[in-house]
């Protein structure tokens, strides 16, 4: 589970730093590989809004009265684009 966490951690990191940037084809890349990895793990599109769905809530919690409303959307949005990237045939069940 820590490695897990490990990996989801520095994704969430290349995806923000991505942002920075104005070519985010390396970003889009590097996600459908991983989409790719995680279709072979047997992976199942609700899994990933399971996951975002937790993702989200440890940020609330985490974040506490910081976590707006703004950043929810902010980052379920950020959430479906790259799992749009990852699994492009996955539809949203709302994260």
């Amino acid at each position: 589970m820590k490695r897990q966490e490990a990996s989801l951690v520095a994704a969430l990191g290349l995806v923000i730093s991505s942002l920075k940037k104005a070519d985010h084809a390396q970003l889009a890349t590097v996600l459908q590989a991983l989409g790719r990895r995680h279709e072979g793990y047997g992976v199942t599109p609700e899994q990933y809004w399971m996951v975002g769905n937790v993702l989200m809530q440890t940020f609330s919690e985490f974040f506490g009265n910081r976590w707006t409303a703004e950043l929810n959307d902010a980052w379920v949005e950020a959430y479906q684009a790259v799992v749009g990237l990852m699994q492009p045939i996955a539809e949203p069940s709302g994260a």
